[in-house]
């Protein structure tokens, strides 16, 4: 008997939405809500606080970077400035304990960007987008990628713009299309922005870097290529955090910038394109398993003449095969033609017929 795929639905699409809304939530608030995790300025610091530019005093700009810089205190770093203590104490007093309607307003915000996710996968993205498997399967991929770059920011010291975030979109202009691709990279851009409070800079970046990889992604056939896309989403990345500091007045010394390596906001924003892109393809398996796809490996087998299904049709059915084979020619080079998979287009004419051996006689 054949086993039938899912359809996803208006009630699947809520459900999914409010599980993904109440664990992004808990995860963007957890710093706040578990009090062993406040930063006392003269202890270590349990976790790494980052307070935006926005709230300080003054926001101070490096010589180099040029923009507005957040005071950061990393884990287990002891704060000694006297100022800095009382901004960290203030900004601490005044977010404990986070009001209930605080939490509501993050909770519908994450459950609203969850669903138009989900409808626009339903109704803009073919039949393999309304799928429940696909859904699920996407949604489980961003909010992965959501919180670890959250764990990265509280247990780390490491910037934000390094943050690897266009993996998935990589995987899903891979395996689907680019506005499946578009769609869960704006998801990711947008949660991921609401932990840094949606800084003008880390927002430019994250939405460059996980729509840049969409728009460089156009060698399908060869999954290595996303090293290439990730490098240059990056890239593109940089030059558009470069142009946001020049609007706002306050131009990147973009090789005294450089010279700093470590601290370089322009080369972190890079790595992050580029790492995005090797961990594409180092954890293909994992996209493959979580959205139930079928990787070009597996289509190179299904074309193997010796394939037990395809050895079947030739005994039980050779009429059929052999009109399959003269199919799976002319429908390989139309689809090559036209720009199509013409891999999967010849897989598809292979077996085609593969009923007809059940009854062959019925074909003559």
């Amino acid at each position: 008997m054949l086993r039938t795929r899912l359809i996803a639905g208006r009630t699947s699409g809520l459900i999914l939405s409010a599980v993904f809304a109440s664990i992004i939530t808990l995860a963007s608030q957890v710093e706040v809500v578990l009090e062993p995790l406040r930063v006392d300025p003269v202890r270590p610091a349990p976790v790494t606080l980052r307070i935006p530019p926005s709230y300080l005093p003054t926001q101070a700009a490096s010589n180099h970077h040029g923009l507005p810089q957040p005071l950061v205190v990393t884990r287990g770093e002891i704060v000694n400035d006297q100022e800095s203590q009382r901004i960290v104490r203030a900004f601490e007093r005044e977010r404990r304990p986070p009001e209930s309607s605080t939490l509501t307003g993050v909770w519908i915000s994450y459950f609203v960007i969850a669903y138009v996710f989900l409808a626009y996968l339903r109704l803009f993205t073919g039949g393999r987008g309304g799928l429940l498997r696909t859904q699920a399967g996407l949604l489980v991929l961003v909010g992965a990628t959501c919180v670890t770059a959250k764990l990265l920011l509280l247990f780390t010291g490491l910037s934000p713009f390094i943050l690897p975030l266009a993996t998935v979109p990589l995987w899903a202009a891979l395996y689907f299309n680019r506005g499946t691709a578009a769609a869960s990279g704006l998801v990711i851009a947008l949660v991921c922005g609401s932990f840094l409070d949606f800084e003008m800079p880390a927002v430019v970046v994250y939405l460059a870097t996980t729509l840049g990889v969409v728009v460089f992604f156009y060698d399908r056939k060869h999954s290595t290529h996303m090293l290439v896309a990730g490098t240059a989403a990056g890239m593109f990345a940089a030059l558009a955090l470069i142009s946001v500091a020049l609007s706002s007045g306050n131009a990147i010394d973009v090789i005294g910038d450089i010279a700093e390596l470590q601290s370089s906001i322009i080369l972190s924003t890079i790595a992050g394109g580029m790492i995005s892109g090797v961990l594409a393809l180092l954890f293909q398996r994992v996209a493959t398993a979580a959205l139930g796809v079928v990787t070009r490996g597996k289509l190179q087998e299904l074309t193997d003449v010796d394939h037990p299904l395809l050895r079947k049709m030739s005994r039980d059915a050779p009429g059929s095969w052999q009109h399959a084979r003269a199919m799976a020619n002319l429908a390989e080079g139309a689809a090559a033609a036209i720009g199509a998979d013409a891999l999967l287009t010849r897989v598809g004419a292979y077996y085609h017929d593969l009923g007809k051996t059940i009854q062959p006689k019925y074909y003559v």
